[in-house]
């Protein structure tokens, strides 16, 4: 059993935002602050009723600003805001479809399986409030609304009735547990219903004997005594997670986070697992050893808020989505090749790829050195303030990223090498261009500014020593020193590039970039 998708209006950052969700792993990702964890507590709150059940003075914090804003404006009921999240299910043929599904979207001949969360203005209130006054003052009137939750069979849904079991580990603030909610809810999943009925009932006659025992001596008076509040005896309030012993939350916030994740993944006790920043608190090493243990999740669904790229690379790139504040992009279309690719080399920082605005590859360091001032000094702005990312391919085939930068439909330039190769064929297109020096003769970036500035560099490197060689092949000194230090010579540049002369395929890619 499964969620689909969400469909998510007025709350938080999101005034409109359709979320739909693999079978098996979803990864969210975005820029910071963005609302990934905001999809995650949207599910939460319809699946798990978490918020919004009483009437507080935070909720007015999820409403959308932008929509707050337009009621401030209008000041007219017409434009109070609401928020609405529907949960669409997948509950594959289970007798308790029958309570979620209804004919509430499409057509009268199609019916939809899932639940439904409203907040808003309840109108029976509506002639007992000054709306003009509330919106003068930029305040939503939340004491007069109200949440409702129903299934699209139309009837009003509670916690109790949830087709679906699931957790939701929120790793990204980890707060202790001890009378919280996970301790619970992994004692409701795994241990037997006729099982807790009698850990309880024993728990309770143990505490009855207790206080037996001690009547005499908790009395502080004729008819007074210290005594034990029934509502903070129950056990489910004092439930806590024991590993050899050792309560996780006296493990370290590391290992609190992977043995939270391990019982939530392991032995298929939850349908869904919701994981806010699974990353948190762990080394490269850890959360390498966490995602071995997510992808060996056989049954249950997980949904994954990340910013990592190591857990976005292995956990397949195909199981991405990427959320902006209107909309979500799914790299469920990248071909397996490429997203096994990215697997294996896993320490690339490809959501540095995926979230720029518009990125240039580089082959190596020294390119990567010098782009920020040479972008300066070509179009005269700076580079970051462009919304450019530099990156450094590393050994990986600028074709992997092509295929990428077409499904995401980002603009990308390649800066490489010809490596003595003539008319060489690039796969290009309107968003994706490749540039290299089109003569033979300059083979890469040393020889290239070397032959546009030969006078310059063989006055700098007149008294190195170096061997006027390279791969066995005889050359002038300077180019050659220039070759055999290339991180060396490419802050040399950097520094002189005032003076210098930029090979034309380097201005090429700065100036088809920029535009």
């Amino acid at each position: 059993m499964k969620i689909k998708s969400v469909k998510i209006r007025g709350f938080k950052k999101f005034v409109s935002l359709d979320v739909h969700f693999n079978d098996q792993f979803s990864v969210l990702v975005g820029e910071n602050e963005i609302g990934k964890s905001t999809v995650l507590k949207a599910v939460d709150i319809v699946l798990n009723q978490s918020s919004f059940l009483y009437n507080d003075s935070t909720a007015s914090g999820y409403i959308n600003s932008e929509l707050a804003e337009k009621f401030f404006k209008n000041k007219t009921r017409d434009f109070l805001p609401k928020i609405e999240v529907e949960l669409f299910l997948d509950l594959d043929g289970n007798i308790k479809s029958i309570d979620f599904d209804g004919f509430h979207y499409n057509s009268a001949s199609e019916s939809t399986t899932g639940i439904r969360f409203v907040y808003e203005f309840n109108p029976e209130f509506e002639d007992d409030i000054d709306l003009e006054g509330f919106a003068s003052n930029n305040i939503i009137p939340t004491e007069y609304y109200k949440a409702t939750w129903n299934t699209f069979q139309g009837k009003n849904y509670v916690r109790r009735m949830s087709p679906i079991k699931f957790i939701y580990l929120d790793n990204s603030t980890i707060k202790h547990d001890i009378f919280g909610g996970y301790a619970k809810k992994i004692f409701d999943a795994k241990i037997e219903g006729k099982t807790q009925r009698k850990i309880s009932s024993n728990f309770k006659r143990a505490i009855s004997k207790f206080r037996e025992e001690h009547d005499d001596d908790l009395k502080i008076g004729a008819n007074q005594q210290i005594g034990l509040n029934s509502s903070k005896t129950d056990i489910v309030k004092l439930l806590d997670i024991f590993e050899s012993g050792i309560s996780i939350q006296d493990m370290g916030k590391g290992r609190e986070n992977i043995v939270r994740t391990e019982m939530a993944v392991n032995n298929n006790v939850f349908d869904l697992v919701l994981i806010d920043e699974p990353e948190s608190h762990l080394s490269y090493t850890n959360t390498r050893k966490l995602i071995d243990m997510i992808r060996n999740v056989t049954q249950a669904q997980v949904v994954i808020a990340s910013h990592s790229s190591l857990i976005v690379n292995k956990l397949n790139l195909q199981n991405t989505i990427i959320l902006s504040e209107q909309k979500s992009n799914s790299l469920a279309d990248l071909s397996k090749e490429t997203a096994k690719y990215f697997e294996k080399i896993d320490n690339l920082d490809v959501l540095r790829f995926i979230l720029a605005e518009k990125v240039i590859l580089v082959e190596g360091a020294a390119e990567y050195i010098i782009l920020t001032k040479l972008f300066k000094k070509v179009v005269g702005e700076d580079i970051d303030s462009s919304g450019i990312d530099v990156i450094s391919m590393g050994s990986i085939s600028f074709e992997k990223y092509k295929e990428l930068s077409d499904i995401l439909k980002k603009k990308v330039v390649v800066i490489t090498d010809n490596d003595r190769k003539e008319d060489t064929v690039y796969s290009v297109s309107d968003n994706f261009i490749v540039c290299a020096d089109k003569s033979t003769d300059n083979w890469t970036l040393e020889v290239a500014f070397y032959n546009a500035n030969k006078d310059y560099f063989d006055d700098i490197y007149k008294s190195r020593k170096t061997k006027p060689e390279y791969h066995e092949e005889e050359m002038d000194k300077a180019l050659a020193h220039m070759l055999k230090n290339k991180t060396e010579n490419a802050l040399e540049i950097e520094k002189a590039l005032d003076e210098l002369i930029i090979p034309e395929y380097l201005k090429e890619a700065i100036e088809w970039i920029s535009k």
